[in-house]
């Protein structure tokens, strides 16, 4: 009986200490140049786009290669901040990454950028896929 009982409770408590699983998010957000968007509030998990540049070829044109487009993206959580930038693209030719890994206390986030967009004028915006990793 208290082989039982000590095994269910160990059992109880190995289960209670597993990572958090960040599977439920896998979603795409837009992160517009310099304005911070909150991804997951309960890992306190905020995203910024401090930096989007496109040089990819307009739709319609001929151009002698696709072109890139990056986004230099900032994530911040409790108290600690990383930086790191993100290619789509013709990413190969130019050696970017086209996805990075974020852990955020035991939770790791796969951060995928998959689109840069004008957002009216000159202006750009980030479109990212967050998902569990």
């Amino acid at each position: 009986m208290k082989v039982s009982f000590l095994t269910a409770a160990l059992v109880f408590l190995l289960g209670a200490c597993r990572k958090q699983d960040a599977g439920f998010l896998n979603r795409e957000i837009e992160l517009k140049q310099n304005e911070p968007v909150l991804v997951d509030r309960k890992a306190g998990l905020i995203m910024v786009a401090e930096k989007i540049f496109d040089s990819r070829c307009p739709e319609g044109s001929q151009c002698f290669w696709e072109g890139y487009a990056t986004a230099k993206i900032k994530a911040t959580y409790v108290d600690k901040e990383v930086s790191f930038d993100l290619c789509t693209g013709g990413c190969r030719a130019v050696r970017k990454a086209t996805e990075q890994i974020v852990d955020v206390s035991g939770v790791r986030y796969a951060v995928k950028l998959i689109d840069v967009k004008k957002t009216g004028g000159a202006k750009l915006k980030a479109v990212v896929r967050i998902s569990g990793h």
